[in-house]
């Protein structure tokens, strides 16, 4: 399995009580879309919330190379910081 961070520190704000497609594109060197096998999303708070949100939950899959996740964030959930961990 392997599992690669974000790329931005940043990528996007989001709202309590609405759903996000979060998108994953896995390419070769050259740019080409390449299938990923066992697709999974976890995603946490931060060092003080140390149980995931989302964890290891199977993305589903566009086609080949591209793959997404909705994100229905709850209502009550703590503004902040979270880390989104594709693994593959």
């Amino acid at each position: 399995m392997s599992t690669y961070g974000t790329i931005a520190d940043n990528v996007g704000n989001f709202s309590q009580g609405t759903s996000n497609n979060l998108f994953l594109k896995v390419t070769d060197i050259d740019g080409f879309a390449k299938a990923a096998e066992d697709v999974k999303i976890t995603i946490v708070r931060d060092e003080a919330y140390p149980e995931p949100i989302v964890d290891l939950e199977v993305a589903s899959t566009i086609q080949d190379g591209y793959y997404f996740y909705e994100w229905k964030i709850a209502e009550d959930a703590i503004p902040g910081n979270y880390t989104i961990t594709w693994s593959y």
